[in-house]
């Protein structure tokens, strides 16, 4: 699923939840980081993630999908 593939490649890249959304957070620009608490419900508990929870889901796999790209081969 999704929520496991935030997961995996957070821990395949060695970064704490915290890491992860103040990365993603600085990459986007947003006024309001993410907080670590977004990416811990978007990891264990998808069904019950709030509306803004749910919105941070795209953000964290662009941020993902960036970093798997810049990585060499």
């Amino acid at each position: 699923s999704i929520h496991s593939e935030i997961k995996r490649r957070r821990t395949e890249l060695k970064l704490s939840q915290g890491a992860l959304a103040m990365l993603v957070s600085k990459r986007a620009g947003l006024e309001k980081p993410l907080n670590w608490q977004a990416v811990q419900q978007w990891e264990r508990e998808p069904e019950k993630a709030t509306k803004t929870a749910k919105s941070t889901v795209v953000l964290l796999m662009v941020f993902l999908a960036l970093l798997r790209s810049a990585q060499p081969s």
